[in-house]
Parts: structure tokens; sequence; C-alpha cells
């Protein structure tokens, strides 16, 4: 059975405690034009460096008042530890942006990283916490 670890990746001095026991890890940036919160790139960018050494992915939950400035900060604090880093836009639920919109983000990213998605919460649709 594989583990999986879903964190803010705030916490990079306790990660080697745990990352032996661990095989996946999906680490959210919270955007501070999305989520209202101050940046934590330096600490983002010294968790995914200590990551990186597992199977990681970075997820990034946008919304109509995201920043394409903070976007491209985040895609080049990912750029900067490994370019295959698979990078999620994860629109925020309920949506309040158009496909077309979605699809433009995921292009602006894709000129700095080489596998970016965006996928929905699904977990809100099936109104899980």
């Amino acid at each position: 059975m594989k583990i999986y670890l879903e964190t803010n990746g705030l916490l990079p001095a306790h990660l080697p405690e745990v990352i032996d026991l661990i095989d996946i890890i999906g680490m959210d940036i919270k955007l501070p034009s999305v989520s209202g919160v101050k940046p934590f790139w330096n600490l983002h960018r010294d968790f995914l460096k200590m990551a990186s050494k597992r199977e990681v992915f970075v997820k990034v939950v946008v919304d109509s008042m995201v920043a394409e400035d903070e976007l491209m900060l985040a895609a080049e604090l990912v750029h900067s530890v490994d370019v295959n880093i698979p990078f999620i836009i994860q629109p925020r639920t309920p949506i309040d942006m158009d496909a077309g919109s979605l699809l433009r983000l995921q292009e602006i990213v894709t000129r700095t990283l080489l596998d970016v998605r965006v996928i929905p919460q699904v977990h809100k649709f099936l109104n899980l916490k």
C-alpha cells in the first residue's frame, strides 16, 4: 500500500522525520490573491526540494481573483526544483471562471513547466470535506 501525504508544504524542517515512510506527496501552494494569506515562497521551495526525492505534485487553487504573476511565481518555484514536477491548477468550487480562462492559465504555466493539468475539486462535487 502506498502512503500519500497532502500538505501545505510549510514545515520543511519536519519532512525528514517522515519522508522515508511516504510514497507520494501532494503540496499545495496558496496564492495570496486567492487565499488571502501571505506568501511562503521560501518555505515552499525548501519543502519541495526535499519532497522531490519522492513522487510529488503541486496543486494551486485558483478563482477569478487569481493574480497571474503569483501563479507564475508558483510555476517558477516548481521549475527551480524540477521542471518535470506535475502542476495542478484547481478551480475553486463553486467555479467562477469559464473554461477558456482556466485553459489560458494552463497555457501560461505550460511555458515554464512540462506537466500542467486543470483538475476540479472533486471532493466538493461529492460533498466531502
